[in-house]
Order: C-alpha cells, then structure tokens, then sequence
C-alpha cells in the first residue's frame, strides 16, 4: 500500500493536535467544572484520566509531525 504524500500526513497530524487539545480543554473544563471541594468520584476520576489521555494523544502527534517536517527538510537539503 502506497504511503500518502508528505503534505498529507502533515495535515492529517496537524488536525489529530487540533482534536486532541480539543478533547482535552472540553474535558478538562468538565472535571474542574464537576470538581467539588473534598470529593473525586469514580466519574470525576475518570474524566480526568480521559483528559491525560487526549494530552497524550495530541503529544504523540505533535512529537509525529516533529518528525514529518524534519523528514521534509532533510529531504529538500539533498
């Protein structure tokens, strides 16, 4: 299977960032919004842990496109 152009893959990392830092400011904002002073239910635990989660997955494709556009100058350089 044919790997899709550089400037696609660029777009595609560039739009995970977009929907990871998304996900996690919506779930942020709802476990400090939920959060009361004292209490972390099971729900609140695990939106917090859902909000690493998508830091994680936002990372992972930031670290991805890092590694794309150095690919592409080193690939322009020759």
């Amino acid at each position: 299977m044919a790997t899709p152009p550089l400037k696609a893959q660029k777009i595609f990392a560039l739009m995970q960032i977009i929907g990871g830092f998304v996900a996690a400011l919506v779930l942020g904002y709802s476990t400090m919004n939920n959060l009361t002073p004292g209490q972390m239910s099971g729900t609140q635990l695990l939106l917090a842990c859902l909000t690493l989660a998508a830091l994680a997955y936002a990372g992972y494709f930031t670290q991805k496109l890092g590694k794309l556009v150095a690919q592409e100058k080193a690939a322009r350089d020759q």
